[in-house]
């Protein structure tokens, strides 16, 4: 047997019943009520909107979208510290990375200080082409903990491990909110999060994410959902061409949270919601046609158009050839345009939708991560969810880094 054991274990879940899959439509999926638009110089700039919780009917599978593979994370596990530098792990988790976008790996040691997973990101930025973390806002670094906050009882006992830097100096926890400001994260409460990726507000947003589980919600809360991007954009089952099209334009100004605003000066990003890139494999391609980098696919190798993704065979040519990705948090994001306000409604009506199906969405429970995991996430190909936390003591890391251009 190999000794670094790293045979992946296709990890299926969504067999059981899980309580958050029912609730996934009202959380997660509420429509939003706009008030109607004023028009200025041929375009309409939306004012204030309201959420509305709507329980959408769940459309029946065709046949051609049952022949989806069921969704799986794959899994590895770390048996000792070392691994972070394992040239050999170090492979298979881009690998893992860049083919499904999601990864778990288990430690079999204790690491409250989650030097492993620092060390990992250290080892993906020398070997595997991946930027350094980015910091979570101006008073806090890499690292960030996703975990109740009473500012009156805050202790500062267990300090995660905040440095922006490989030194990877230890700081005490803030005595208060992380952010150093007045402002509560929705991360330091036990409530439900709908449907979003992180840091839709950042320009470039960061690639990936990972949550280390320092303490699993034992009580049976905090159920973590992901939710396919390229299956929800390309099936054509939930999102039209014209809402495609829509989302793929800058026609949304994303506020930023205030605790994580870093430049006192900017508050707001406009940008789109929807990119469509090649992956590695049609960057590899062409660069082998074209007998260096830069330059197109000459057809019939050309990827196919967004459009012509209607199922399961042409979703998997589409993806060897085409990176879906996407940033959103809908309570940030305000349309600037009539077309992109219905786009918006659209994927909000998407989401609802395809939270409830399994086929789109896996739920992670406290069983599927119990503490000692690390979940790495492909922060625009996955959308992820949390129903509301149970045990006050729940306790995750959170990192986010390879910031590259949306």
């Amino acid at each position: 047997m190999n000794r670094f054991m790293h045979q992946t274990r296709p990890y299926l879940l969504g067999q059981r019943k899980s309580p958050f899959a029912w609730n996934a439509c009202a959380m997660t999926a509420a429509t939003w009520s706009r008030s109607p638009p004023s028009s200025t110089s041929g375009s309409s700039v939306l004012g204030s909107h309201r959420r509305l919780a709507t329980h959408a009917a769940i459309p029946s599978s065709s046949s051609s979208l049952s022949a989806l593979s069921p969704l799986s994370v794959p899994q590895l596990t770390a048996p000792d510290p070392s691994y972070a530098t394992h040239r050999s792990h170090l492979r298979q988790v881009a690998a893992h990375l860049e083919e499904h976008g999601i990864l778990k790996i288990s430690l079999r040691f204790p690491d409250t200080s989650s030097a492993f997973l620092h060390q990992l990101l250290l080892g993906l930025h020398a070997h595997e082409g991946h930027q350094l973390p980015i910091s979570h806002s101006a008073g806090r670094g890499w690292f960030w903990d996703v975990r109740p906050v009473d500012p009156a009882s805050f202790s500062s006992s267990t300090s995660a491990p905040s440095s922006s830097s490989s030194d990877f100096s230890s700081e005490s926890l803030p005595t208060a909110y992380q952010s150093g400001s007045a402002h509560q994260a929705r991360s330091e409460t036990m409530g439900e999060f709908p449907w979003h990726t992180d840091c839709s507000y950042e320009n470039p947003p960061p690639r990936y994410f990972a949550l280390q589980v320092l303490q699993h919600d034992r009580r049976g809360g905090g159920t973590l959902s992901v939710m396919d991007v390229r299956r929800l954009v390309s099936t054509g089952e939930h999102l039209s061409p014209a809402a495609r099209a829509v989302l793929a334009t800058p026609q949304f100004r994303m506020a930023i949270p205030p605790e994580f605003i870093k430049d006192p000066c900017r508050d707001s990003i406009v940008g789109s919601l929807l990119a469509i890139e090649p992956t590695a494999a049609a960057t590899a391609e062409t660069s082998r046609l074209l007998g260096g980098p830069g330059g197109s696919l000459p057809s019939p190798s050309s990827p196919p158009s967004a459009d012509a993704e209607s199922s399961p065979a042409s979703h998997s040519v589409a993806s060897k050839w085409m990176r879906t990705s996407m940033r959103f948090r809908g309570d940030i994001i305000t349309p600037l345009t009539d077309e992109a306000a219905q786009a918006l409604d659209e994927l909000d009506a998407a989401l609802c939708r395809a939270g409830g199906q399994s086929r789109y969405t896996m739920h992670l429970s406290s069983h599927d991560m119990p503490t000692g995991t690390i979940l790495l996430v492909d922060n625009r190909r996955w959308l992820h969810a949390r129903n509301e936390v149970r045990d006050a003591q729940r306790h995750l890391r959170r990192v986010r880094w390879d910031a590259v251009a949306f």
